[in-house]
């Protein structure tokens, strides 16, 4: 449906010069009571991690992300049936006859690359939709529905949205009660790390220490990492979180030296949104010498999906820490596409090779070939290999045949508190 030039200025987003929230619940209204046979549906889209790209690209440019991503949607509505709306900032909704969800690539539509100081860089959509069942709901309940789906859409790959159902809106209101606790959580001490030792293949000895965070809830009990974090993500929250269970490791690797604890390295993980602090390298060094450590004691885990987010802040940071003395790991090795790109452009000392890679090694030839295949590369850089994920003998066995340096898994230890790592590592001298 073509907007009416009629709309009032007060109606229009003054940006994209689509319908503001009041705007296109007038004229979704209106659609909807010219075409009472018609099924519609609300769909409900923003630009992945866009207060990143804000950051990383600047205002005037992601101005223009939004106006070019209005003209494409102009098109279709001279085409099509269809009323469209700027919510605020990088969300849109639109209202559209249900059989038209299908023929319109919404996905191919609103992906963007861009160009940051000669890097490329994507921007992509999530989708939500709600296909209009309740007649007595208003716009605005129809439009929070969809944004839920949204929010819960999780396979990229397969498909371009997520259908809101009453169980998405259940998930909705645990991510907003979650979110709603993270400060009391985190003055309340709900929050802590626990301790993984990475073991020598061979002898079994305890050669380091992953720390990992953990989040047990007064009311939901142990709530999964893979819950919060990237709730924590989305949110701002995980720098915050990080830098306090940075300092709470520091001061166990202090204990150590204290009590003359065997004394290993401790290795902190670094999540792809803290890169986006300019003076991340001096937070972790800070933090490390005010606790009275070295930094030949605290080792810097990075994933490979860090380094797709913000490359340049990445590899800028990366070599600081480097510089200044920290081993730097990567993290779930061979899980992102990025993962050899990332070899030769940052100073890595420690492959940690995902555990996918182990728990499949068996099935076919192909996975035994890629297992050894890893391990060799490790080898033939001169990095030292971590294998993640080895639960059973057989798999450990496995790893002392190819020659991998170190293991991590169940069928060594479990993730432990600091009390008891501090007891593993005194009875391990």
């Amino acid at each position: 449906m073509k907007e009416s030039k009629a709309i009032s200025t007060t109606d229009t987003d003054a940006l994209t010069g689509l319908l503001n929230r009041e705007g296109f619940e007038k004229e979704v209204n209106a659609l909807r009571k010219a075409q009472p046979d018609t099924e519609f549906c609300i769909i409900y889209w923003n630009i992945k991690e866009f207060k990143i790209a804000n950051i990383l690209l600047g205002r005037e440019r992601c101005d223009w992300i939004l106006k070019n991503i209005s003209n494409v949607f102009r098109k279709f509505s001279g085409q099509y049936p269809i009323v469209f709306g700027r919510i605020i900032s990088d969300r849109f909704v639109c209202c559209i006859p249900k059989e038209l969800v299908e023929i319109i690539d919404w996905k191919n539509a609103t992906d963007i690359k861009t160009d940051i100081h000669g890097f490329e860089y994507h921007l992509h959509s999530n989708y939500g939709i709600y296909y209009i069942t309740k007649e007595t709901l208003s716009v605005d309940e129809m439009i929070m529905r969809a944004q839920i789906a949204m929010q819960t859409f999780s396979s990229p790959m397969t498909q371009s949205y997520a259908v809101y159902n009453q169980e998405m809106g259940d998930r909705a209101i645990r991510r907003n009660l979650l979110l709603g606790d993270f400060r009391r959580a985190l003055e309340s001490g709900q929050f802590y790390p626990v301790y993984q030792p990475i073991c020598d293949a061979g002898t079994g000895h305890v050669i380091s220490v992953e720390v990992l965070t953990r989040w047990k809830h007064p009311v939901y009990g142990n709530i999964p990492p893979a819950e919060f974090f990237p709730l924590f993500e989305e949110n701002g929250c995980i720098g915050e979180l990080d830098r306090y269970i940075w300092e709470k490791a520091c001061q166990t690797v202090r204990t150590s030296f204290e009590h003359s604890h065997k004394v290993v390295p401790f290795s902190i993980n670094v999540s792809k949104v803290d890169f986006l602090a300019s003076n991340l390298a001096d937070i972790i060094y800070d933090i490390v010498t005010e606790n009275g450590l070295n930094p030949e004691f605290i080792q810097i885990e990075v994933t490979e999906s860090a380094c797709t987010f913000s490359k340049e802040n990445v590899q800028r940071t990366v070599q600081k820490l480097h510089d200044c003395g920290f081993k730097i790991l990567m993290d779930d090795f061979g899980k992102e596409c990025s993962s050899f790109e990332m070899l030769s452009e940052l100073p890595i000392d420690i492959l940690k090779i995902d555990a996918s890679f182990i728990q499949n090694h068996d099935k076919t030839k192909k996975d035994k070939v890629i297992m050894d295949t890893l391990v060799r590369l490790a080898r033939e850089l001169e990095l030292e290999s971590v294998i993640e994920g080895v639960e059973t003998e057989e798999q450990a066995r496995y790893v002392q045949k190819i020659g991998g340096n170190y293991v991590q898994g169940y069928y060594y230890y479990k993730p432990m508190l600091d009390e008891q790592i501090l007891h593993l590592l005194d009875a391990s001298r």
